[in-house]
């Protein structure tokens, strides 16, 4: 089968579906103005973004974090979804079950309509205190962090995304997950 053909048997599928199930990553977002990770030019290939997210080196001195998320969060923020986003919200729009999971932090899909999004990574719209707990709007720490100062809660403890970093989290979890908490967190690679 050539590829034109694959193309037109894949479309007829999904006219067909009453339900669809989509799986993105990071290149979804790429015409959007957020670059990827891992490719020659992704942010991985940037010396000092290797170990962004090290939740070991976060908790030893989260100032690096928070110097990259100076730069990125602003490209996060101000990102439209593209056409794939909003293709993907408008077959939900069109009456059809869909179901996204994504390895995306971005938020676009949920920007452009749809509904049932399923972040693997978690997302970055929240913080946590790694002390308290207490959780809050990621951009009402925006102006501390465009300063080049790293967040703190009220309790004195600093807010994490609710990302997920590398390596383990697990005393500071303790309490977050159970009635009324958002246990997103623990689905996650940090509690393995």
């Amino acid at each position: 089968m050539t590829f034109d053909a694959s193309i037109e048997h894949l479309a007829d599928w999904i006219d067909e579906a009453a339900s669809i199930v989509v799986l993105t990553g990071a290149g979804i977002s790429v015409p959007s103005g957020i670059p990827d990770f891992r490719s020659a030019g992704g942010l991985y290939s940037l010396e000092q973004n290797r170990n962004v997210f090290d939740l070991d080196a976060f908790r030893e001195d989260p100032t690096w974090y928070y110097r990259f998320a100076r730069e990125f969060y602003p490209l996060v923020w101000s990102a439209v979804p593209n056409i794939a986003h909003r293709m993907t919200a408008g077959w939900e729009r069109g009456g059809r079950k869909v179901e996204v999971v994504t390895q995306n932090v971005d938020d676009l899909h949920q920007r452009a309509g749809s509904s049932s999004v399923y972040p693997l990574h978690g997302d970055m719209m929240q913080s946590t205190c790694l002390r308290c707990g207490r959780q809050t709007e990621a951009m009402s720490l925006n102006e501390v962090i465009r300063r080049g100062e790293v967040p703190h809660c009220t309790c004195g403890g600093v807010y994490k995304p609710n990302i997920t970093f590398f390596g383990r989290f697990d005393s500071c979890l303790r309490g977050l997950t159970g009635p009324g908490r958002d246990s997103s967190l623990t689905s996650n690679r940090e509690m393995q």
